[in-house]
């Protein structure tokens, strides 16, 4: 009779836990094929311009052509040459997210119930279903999956390598099989996440501490001679896999637009003179405009190969844009537009490198001698403003605010537009929106259907909302697990051993990863005073990490209330 009771448990409690990843899916699907992405063909230098990378219609005379990466674009059309719609791309790319982050859960724990939180907590994320971050047109859509699959795999990349010499005699065949098939997929991910976004550069720490935790399976003792040199070996592909690909891009960027430079406004000459431009000292710095009109003047009368296009001066200058004084980024963004509408142009981007490569040069012997001063304040990276001590108070409030937000939208969350707004509309229909619906699938006569009788898509968005409400409460008691579980690790460390403590600091590691993120990106957008944008900018990245984190925690945290595998000392 007991074993009969035990068996039922034993049956049951999996195919709960699969009927709930089946219904979750389900429902993730009809939102996702109701809630329709929406494309913000007006935004030349976003939505609009990634779209015509893909498709090719943003020429070399555009002014935008490269100012932002590309890899957004690559992914566009691929899904374009494959016809697959953006509808049931954004669907696939969350989807396979999921999956890799289950099987991940289930390779490193060898137990159904992390897999399923894992499955479940990244198709319910409400900011999948936000009307920024998860349903626009635009690279922001892919940061969440794109970062939950990079997690995964290098989670798997560190088991499989690891599993790989269990017997520490002789290979295991499937694990060996897993952890090449990691390392190439973790290394070609890696690659592309730098073409996505200006600053990926973020995510080389995080992935070297990887390659560090891969490698250590070889130091294990009395390890055959073929498993440590299969550990080498998976470590030395992920990273040639990774070389491969960016070498690749920078290849195609140079055949191109003759220049190796996967976005000329954060990357070359170009990206340089703006930042030498921001950090002249000159009357009217602030906290939001950084490189003030005295500033501007100063870089052009130090940069004398720029004389020749005096117009460019005179645009950055002008109204024309962004208005007086520039605020921020804009600065960069009123440059490109300079060029574009002076003589110089965009047409050559190679010329347009080697002529501000001259300009950096003069500013630099002006700084030299003098002419020219910085102006204080601490500047770690220079993609970020100086600011003062007294600053970062409120840097380090609005980072850590930013941080729970990517965890915990609350009112941040912003549903999908209403089927009343302009995108979904006929009009206005110019052609620019036309080819650009055209090209990701979508059907510029109904913007908007209903593919399914029973859910509309003002209940759809409903859903959304009342899904955000309920992830609230949870990913709170998640965090204090977080907070938790190093406690009683420790407290329970003669019970349990070592493992639960180092798993629960591990876990404490990787949310700190995404609250530094979380700093410098509050550091950068603090000039547009607004949460939403910060949000919109830090969740799709740190909320895997947290997460990670937060699974992490609560296996540690069971595994400490565990006396069965204990470690008595």
């Amino acid at each position: 009779m007991t074993t009969r009771t035990i068996t039922s448990h034993s049956i049951l409690i999996p195919l709960t836990q699969l009927s709930a990843c089946l219904v979750v899916l389900g429902f993730r699907v009809a939102l996702g094929i109701t809630l329709r992405p929406w494309y913000a063909f007006d935004q030349g230098a976003d939505d609009r311009l990634l779209v015509d990378q893909a498709s090719g219609a943003a020429g070399l005379g555009y002014g935008y052509t490269l100012a932002k990466n590309q890899g957004y674009a690559m992914l566009l059309r691929t899904a374009h040459v494959l016809r697959i719609d953006v509808v049931t791309l954004n669907l696939l790319t969350l989807i396979t997210a999921a999956g890799l982050a289950a099987l991940a859960a289930w390779a490193a724990s060898r137990r159904l119930w992390p897999a399923s939180l894992a499955w479940i907590g990244v198709l319910c994320w409400p900011a999948s279903m936000d009307d920024w971050l998860g349903l626009r047109v635009y690279r922001n859509t892919v940061f969440f999956p794109a970062m939950i699959a990079l997690i995964a795999l290098c989670a798997l990349l560190i088991v499989c390598t690891w599993r790989l010499g269990s017997d520490k005699e002789r290979l295991h065949a499937g694990w060996t099989v897993g952890a090449a098939l990691s390392a190439i997929a973790a290394g070609g991910l890696a690659a592309w996440l730098q073409t996505l976004k200006e600053d990926m550069i973020w995510l080389i720490p995080g992935l070297l501490v990887v390659l560090m935790a891969t490698g250590l399976a070889a130091a294990r003792h009395g390890l055959a001679k073929s498993i440590r040199l299969a550990v080498a070996v998976m470590c030395i592909l992920s990273v040639s896999v990774g070389a491969l690909g960016m070498v690749t891009a920078k290849q195609y960027m140079q055949s191109r637009y003759g220049v190796a430079y996967l976005n000329m406004r954060t990357e070359g000459p170009v990206a340089g003179f703006i930042k030498r431009m921001t950090v002249i000292d000159a009357p009217g710095r602030t906290d939001d405009v950084w490189a003030p009109p005295q500033a501007i003047r100063q870089a052009f009368d130090a940069a004398d190969a720029l004389d020749q296009y005096p117009e460019i001066e005179r645009w950055m200058l002008s109204d024309h844009g962004y208005g007086q004084p520039l605020k921020g980024d804009f600065v960069g963004w009123q440059l490109f537009n300079a060029i574009s509408n002076s003589g110089l142009g965009w047409s050559n981007p190679a010329g347009v490198s080697d002529l501000f490569d001259h300009a950096n040069d003069q500013i630099d012997h002006a700084f030299e001698a003098g002419s020219l001063k910085r102006a204080a304040g601490f500047k770690p990276i220079p993609s970020l403003p100086a600011i003062d001590a007294g600053e970062v108070p409120d840097l380090v409030r609005r980072a850590s605010l930013d941080w729970l937000h990517a965890w915990m939208p609350g009112d941040l969350f912003t549903p999908s537009k209403p089927a009343t707004d302009g995108y979904f509309q006929l009009r206005p229909m110019p052609l620019g929106r036309f080819y650009g619906m055209e090209y990701l699938g979508i059907d510029p006569g109904n913007p908007l259907p209903q593919p399914l009788p029973w859910l509309t898509h003002d209940r759809a968005r409903d859903w959304s909302m009342a899904l955000n409400r309920i992830w609230t409460p949870v990913a709170l008691i998640m965090l204090i697990v977080l907070l938790a579980a190093p406690v009683v690790a420790v407290a329970r460390r003669r019970r349990t051993g070592w493992l639960p403590v180092m798993l629960a600091f591990a876990a404490w590691t990787i949310a700190a990863y995404g609250w530094a993120y979380c700093m410098a990106t509050a550091w950068f957008a603090g000039w547009l005073h607004s949460a939403r944008i910060e949000f919109f900018y830090t969740a799709g990245l740190v909320a895997p990490l947290i997460g990670t984190a937060c699974l992490m925690a609560l296996c540690a945290l069971i595994a400490s209330m565990s006396i069965r595998h204990g470690n008595r000392e």
